[in-house]
């Protein structure tokens, strides 16, 4: 509420209350008058904590009237605070409003310095001895900055009247600094001072600097808020964010899926999909690039908001992350579109909230790359530039165009027995894109419906073989409905996706809280359907499922006898996990010193966010304290 109060009467003093919903437009579409303008920047700058304000040319190009207003409102502005002003010839009206005038003439040098009412009478004085003509002594007009510059200005040919412009200046600026010094000096001498105004000086006790302001958390909550509306009209209001959101992603989608709409024999079908690993390589290629040129000149275009803002100490960490809010908000709107069409055409069934998930943490990732680069470039080129810089390495290392198997034998360490069974190379480890790209195909072959469900009930089968307590009546009961409830799903069979689902679900629920009549009577496959589709096909991807059996043929190969990063593995290693244990005495055994594949990638993917971010602040904070 005070600072609501603060700003209408700011808008009440600078005479801006009849246009304060007004947009302000841009230079090409301008909605308010230059004065309005210069006014309603000065008002910007009032709401700072600072106590001297510098103005350079705040008048300029302005009517006479609006630099009455102006001037005006830095009179005003003085009564409390300090006030520096450069004005270009200002008009009588103006110069009367300041307490104090420096004349600098041409090469910085000094011409006068005193009161504005005192520098008119000095220089009709330099008038009278130097014998210099003009016509407004003549007419006794009120004589202003105008004045004042033709006297400095007179004409060796012409003195008087006429134009000066181009003319040869009768008296060079050396003389009347010498001569303003050698007038301070008498007046000092007749007054009885030894020292002249302009070398006073005075020990002034040093005043401690001020500090920082403490706000609530209610104000922190407030200054995110506006950073945050901020970052998002401006992208709502931008026609190219909307073009890329609506138009964009979903023709991305559809050319590349219907590009890749392929099934080696016969009519397309997702089971038989010969290239859903290249869709989901490409679907985070596309994440990555839109988070990248969606944020890669976001803190460039800001950086003279900021510079603006920054006396107010608004904090660089609430902008970055209120910036990084709202791109990822429209990433992430962006990533949900082309997911749609994109699955649409490819048949994929059941998987669209972790396929989104991983394509928005991707988009976030390239969106906190792209702000650590325009909040260190200096021109949008250069951020433009560094694009393809950040993208094309990833790509090439993720792990789709070349397979690692087939890459350069010096990517490796310990080539013999790391490249040919499932090894990433050494540069490959810090591509964000390897591991966005490793996770959604590792998504989509465990997430979808029928894997979902098979692996829950896989894994209560093991946990009981593994435990070593005897089983009594009620467990060996509820063990065998598991072990019938999983081989009923791998031989249940639907006519259409959504029955698949059904029925997965129906098989799922009976096997884990069902009684055995409910297993042995329920029908997965009906003799009289003799057309039903077994229900993994419309789930599983054979290409995909490939994959993952390799992967996990290496990651369980007895040969190895330390744990090592296979890529496409379901698990990963933990660092320090040591030696690899016997694979008969582990087989139904969950061990600590793995993780999953989707909780490790997007434990990196998360770490690389947070770090973009913190060298984002750090380098907006440390340009935020620059003097220029």
């Amino acid at each position: 509420a005070e600072h609501e109060r603060r700003v209408d009467s700011m808008l009440a003093e600078l005479g801006l209350q009849s246009i304060a919903q007004r947009r302000v437009g841009a230079p090409g579409d301008k909605t308010i008058s230059g004065g309005e303008r210069s006014r309603l920047n000065l008002g910007v700058d009032l709401g700072s904590r600072a106590e001297v304000f510098l103005f350079d040319e705040p008048i300029s190009g302005l009517s006479s009237k609006d630099s009455e207003h102006v001037a005006e409102t830095l009179r005003s502005l003085a009564r409390e605070k300090i006030v520096i002003a450069s004005l270009h010839r200002p008009g009588a009206s103006v110069l009367r409003l300041f307490d104090k005038v420096l004349l600098l003439d041409s090469g910085g040098r000094l011409a006068y310095f005193g009161t504005p009412a005192a520098m008119v009478g000095y220089f009709r004085d330099a008038c009278e001895e130097l014998a210099i003509s003009h016509p407004s002594v003549t007419a006794k007009s009120p004589l202003g900055a105008d004045f004042v510059f033709d006297v400095l200005e007179t004409p060796l040919s012409l003195i008087g009247g006429g134009s000066n412009t181009g003319a040869a200046r009768r008296f060079p600026p050396s003389f009347w600094q010498e001569r303003y010094e050698s007038v301070d000096l008498m007046q000092s001498l007749q007054l009885g001072s030894s020292v002249s105004k302009l070398a006073e000086s005075q020990e002034v006790e040093r005043l401690p600097v001020p500090p920082k302001p403490v706000r609530r958390g209610r104000a922190v909550v407030t200054v995110f808020a506006t950073h945050f509306m901020r970052s998002l009209l401006s992208k709502l209001r931008n026609r190219g964010t909307i073009y890329s959101t609506c138009l964009e992603s979903p023709l991305l989608a559809a050319l590349i899926s219907i590009t890749l709409r392929s099934s080696p024999q016969g009519s397309y079908q997702f089971s038989t999909a010969l290239h859903i690993p290249a869709y989901l390589f490409l679907s985070v290629t596309v994440a990555m690039f839109l988070g990248l040129t969606n944020s890669a000149t976001e803190v460039l275009r800001d950086r003279p908001i900021l510079r603006r803002e920054r006396n107010c100490q608004p904090g660089a960490g609430s902008y970055v992350i209120a910036k990084f809010t709202a791109l990822g908000l429209v990433a992430a709107l962006q990533c949900l579109v082309y997911l749609i069409v994109g699955n649409y055409f490819l048949g994929i069934e059941g998987t669209l909230p972790d396929l989104w998930l991983w394509m928005t943490l991707t988009a976030w990732t390239g969106t906190a790359m792209a702000l650590v680069v325009s909040s260190m470039v200096k021109s949008e080129r250069a951020a433009l530039t560094a694009v393809p810089l950040l993208l094309v390495p990833q790509m090439l290392l993720a792990g789709a165009l070349v397979p690692y198997r087939e890459m350069n034998h010096g990517l490796f360490n310990n080539t013999n027995s790391v490249r040919e069974r499932g090894g990433v190379p050494i540069p490959a480890s810090v591509m964000p894109l390897r591991y966005a790209y490793e996770a959604i195909v590792v998504a989509q072959a465990t997430r979808n419906p029928f894997e979902k469900e098979r692996l829950r009930l896989q894994r209560r089968i093991d946990r009981a073989r593994s435990s070593n307590e005897p089983m009594n009546a009620v467990m060996a009961e509820r063990f065998d409905l598991i072990k019938e409830g999983l081989r009923r799903l791998l031989a249940s069979g639907a006519r259409s996706p959504e029955e698949a689902l059904e029925l997965v679900e129906r098989i799922g629920r009976i096997a884990t809280s069902g009684t055995r009549i409910e297993v042995e009577t329920m029908k997965v496959w009906p003799d009289n359907e003799p057309k039903l589709r077994p229900t993994s096909e419309f789930f599983v991807n054979e290409r995909i499922d490939l994959l993952i059996r390799e992967a996990e043929t290496f990651r369980n190969d007895y040969r190895d006898k330390e744990r090592r990063v296979i890529f496409y593995g379901l698990k990963k290693p933990l660092p320090f996990s040591g030696e690899k244990p016997n694979a008969a005495s582990d087989e139904y055994v969950e061990r600590d010193d793995e993780i999953e594949t989707q909780k490790y990638c997007g434990i990196y993917l998360l770490g690389v966010v947070l770090s973009c971010g913190l060298i984002s602040t750090w380098v907006i904070s440390r340009q935020n304290r620059q003097t220029k």
